[in-house]
């Protein structure tokens, strides 16, 4: 964990990685449950004072999956605090006909030049005809 007096200060930290996550889906009266994987992003920018924030991006998720809904699929987390921790509460949106939720948590590591995130996440879709529900982790560096 990147402790508060060693957080940068005017600083952008430009973020690349992986996310991996269990999947639990319900289509056409039949329930899978699977691992699959995606690309994760981020930028970050740190202020004069030590505080960030910044967005972690989830995308190409889940590119085999037989729900056309949610085959690759993406969603975006605003983060922002004053320490190494972040989170980002689960909420829900209405998109078409579908219930769209997500979340996340996490913290930074490393040292300036070197940022590290580390964070859980929580994504689902919900409609008269399906459920998906991906619960996973994504690390990225700079």
């Amino acid at each position: 964990l990147i402790e508060q007096s060693d957080l940068p200060k005017n600083y952008q930290a430009t973020l690349s990685g992986a996310a991996i996550f269990n999947v639990f889906t319900r289509l056409n009266d039949a329930s899978h449950r699977y691992i699959a994987s995606g690309k994760a992003s981020g930028n970050i920018n740190f202020n004069s004072t030590g505080g960030w924030s910044g967005v972690l991006n989830i995308s190409e998720a889940d590119k085999a999956s037989a729900n056309e809904a949610v085959k690759n699929w993406s969603t975006s987390f605003n983060l922002s605090s004053s320490n190494a921790n972040f989170k980002s509460d689960f909420s829900c949106s209405d998109s078409s006909s579908a219930s769209i939720c997500s979340g996340a948590k996490g913290s930074l590591y490393g040292i300036k030049g070197n940022v590290e995130m580390g964070a859980q996440f929580i994504y689902s879709v919900e409609n008269l005809s399906s459920i998906y529900m991906a619960e996973g982790i994504s690390i990225l560096s700079e």
